[in-house]
């Protein structure tokens, strides 16, 4: 029987282009090396359209890590600012730090008296920044020389986080876009004696002068004093500031009730999803999340928008509840209660 013979030769280079071990040397070839460490298209599709799926689902947390983030920065910034302002009333003999709004913040620099906050904000070509001018808007001087200043030494501490609207406008930053100094405003209620000081109040001490003449509604307290915390709501539940939409802010005070019970009057800022947050006279702070949301209105940087209350009135009602409260009157014809 004829044997068969092989072409070792042959084989090895065969095998080699095949990219399988030499029968010479038991080793792999380089083409097998080449071969085993390469994807094929199949392969590179999965990979990669496994990495966009695990990009689909992270991302959403991802951002809603970021969020949550920026709101607890808030939430701290609002603390810092209520420790501030009990701390000033500790320092002043139970003096609540001025607030005045409207026209008060006129004649409250009149007379040299500065209030918690300093500065009007506006926007560019807005009402507002024909009568005030638009320097308020980066002027960190104006944190800093106000009643608040020294107590607050980090200036960033004064705005949200999450507000991130710039303004821009000739006679700023040469035209360029710059960050606004605040995003947080002062319960009206909270007034410290401004308007008395300022020679405008016209209704008595312990009654709210921006309810009164804005809304015709009243009388709502007033507070002047740390003791004066205990009528209405309780510190607990009186907030003293929040953060006020970037189209909504102006000077340092937040309208409660607007020239009509139908409209929000300042609108709170609603920056972490549908929550805004407040800090209170006790010295906490919270988010509060809204049951309607129809103050969750887009920035337009320029003048506010109004925005009614709606036929249910739940979110103003809770805000009204929480800034003060009716003033009891006496029964006709019984006296002093």
């Amino acid at each position: 029987m004829k044997k068969r013979t092989f072409d070792i030769k042959r084989v090895t280079t065969l095998d080699h282009l095949a990219g399988r071990q030499s029968p010479a040397s038991g080793r792999l070839t380089p083409g097998a090396k080449a071969w085993q460490g390469a994807f094929t298209l199949i392969e590179l599709l999965v990979v990669i359209a496994i990495i966009a799926i695990l990009a689909a689902i992270l991302l959403p947390v991802l951002d809603k890590a970021k969020q949550r983030g920026l709101a607890a920065q808030c939430i701290s910034n609002e603390k810092q600012l209520a420790l501030g302002w009990i701390s000033y009333t500790s320092d002043n003999d139970d003096e609540l730090m001025p607030n005045c709004g409207g026209d008060g913040k006129v004649n409250i620099s009149a007379v040299g008296l500065n209030g918690w906050v300093l500065g009007v904000l506006t926007w560019p070509g807005s009402s507002e920044a024909s009568t005030y001018g638009d320097l308020d808007d980066t002027n960190v001087g104006y944190l800093r020389n106000s009643k608040m200043g020294p107590y607050i030494l980090d200036t960033r501490v004064y705005k949200c986080p999450s507000d991130i609207w710039k303004v821009t406008a000739p006679d700023i930053n040469n035209d360029s876009p710059s960050d606004r100094v605040r995003s947080i405003a002062m319960n009206c209620c909270m007034e410290g004696n401004a308007y008395s000081a300022a020679g405008i109040k016209t209704v008595p001490a312990d009654e709210s002068w921006w309810i009164t003449q804005t809304s015709g509604r009243g009388p709502y307290y007033a507070y002047n004093k740390g003791s004066d915390l205990h009528f209405g709501p309780g510190p607990a539940n009186l907030f003293v500031f929040c953060d006020d939409q970037a189209d909504s802010i102006n000077d340092g005070c937040f309208g409660d009730e607007g020239a009509t019970v139908s409209a929000w009057d300042s609108l709170p800022a609603c920056y972490h999803n549908n929550m805004s947050s407040f800090s209170f006279a006790d010295g906490h702070a919270e988010l509060h999340r809204w049951l309607i949301g129809n103050e969750a209105v887009p920035v337009k940087e320029g003048n506010a928008t109004t925005v009614t209350i709606g036929t249910n009135p739940v979110d103003f009602n809770w805000l009204m509840s929480h800034s003060t409260a009716p003033i009891p009157t006496a029964p006709t014809g019984t006296g002093p209660p």
